[in-house]
């Protein structure tokens, strides 16, 4: 894959790419961001791997009921876009 992402259901994805830890998130947590570290995927990038982006992705996407729900950066409400916040040492 040389070229950016565009399917939504994560089709045309790196199929090689990074794996990162699984992050436990409860549906009964408060509204609000959620903080992901992707500091490894990051250092890589610098390194010159090539960046395909962040794919997140539920273990149970097909299960109904209670989710959570994020907002990609086409949403109206640009409160909700997702960002990615860099410290540097």
């Amino acid at each position: 894959m040389e070229q950016p992402w565009l399917a939504l259901d994560g089709s045309d994805a790196d199929p090689n790419g990074l794996l990162c830890y699984p992050v436990t998130i409860y549906t009964s947590r408060p509204a609000g961001f959620i903080e992901f570290d992707i500091t490894e995927a990051l250092r890589n990038w610098q390194s010159g791997d090539p960046n395909y982006g962040v794919l997140l992705l539920a273990t149970n996407e097909n299960t109904l009921g209670r989710g959570i729900r994020f907002y990609s950066n086409a949403s109206g409400n640009s409160r909700q876009h997702a960002f990615v916040h860099v410290l540097c040492d």
